[in-house]
């Protein structure tokens, strides 16, 4: 069960920004936030391409007294084909693959926000959200964790510069 902490939202985030599908030309600011978080580089073109892709969400969080971009979330839609002694069925997954929130911007509900707009946008489409995190990033863990992910599985090296185990996290968002 999500915990009831994942929908509340800091005064100041919900009233300032506002969340947006992210665009093409979106993606130099958005690589600028992941410089800032810290987080695994992708380059600039494959922001781009999410911008567009189907079975991908990108939002991002837009400062409305100066737009400017406070955070971006980023999950998937992983489809594959459960076949049986009598036939198959459908079935998927959403993988978050990316969030960051500007460093000025943290602990101000802009991460939750765009967390709860990725979940409801895909409860209808799949049962689970999962995703993977450094085993140190002790701050991330306790934000999933307080939202109601709970740990699955840990991959052995998954992460390079540093090197780094990786903790799975997976969220049940439909029943």
């Amino acid at each position: 069960m999500r915990s009831t902490r994942g929908t509340s939202l800091a005064g100041k985030a919900e009233k300032s920004v506002s969340i947006r599908r992210a665009v093409p030309g979106d993606a130099f600011r958005v690589k600028k936030l992941e410089i800032d978080a810290g987080l695994s580089p992708w380059p600039a073109a494959d922001y781009e391409k999410e911008a567009v892709r189907d079975g991908s969400l990108f939002f991002v969080a837009v400062l409305k007294n100066n737009d400017s971009l406070s955070g971006f979330i980023l999950v998937r839609l992983i489809t594959h084909i459960q076949r049986y002694d009598k036939g198959s069925i459908p079935l998927a997954h959403a993988e978050l693959l990316n969030i960051a929130v500007s460093s000025e911007n943290r602990r101000s509900g802009i991460g939750r926000r765009l967390l709860l707009e990725a979940v409801k946008h895909f409860e209808a489409d799949t049962t689970n959200l999962n995703l993977e995190v450094r085993r140190s990033n002790n701050s991330a863990i306790a934000f999933y964790k307080d939202f109601g992910f709970v740990e699955v599985a840990i991959r052995p090296g998954l992460y390079r510069d540093p090197p780094e185990d990786g903790i799975l996290l997976s969220m049940r968002i439909n029943k």
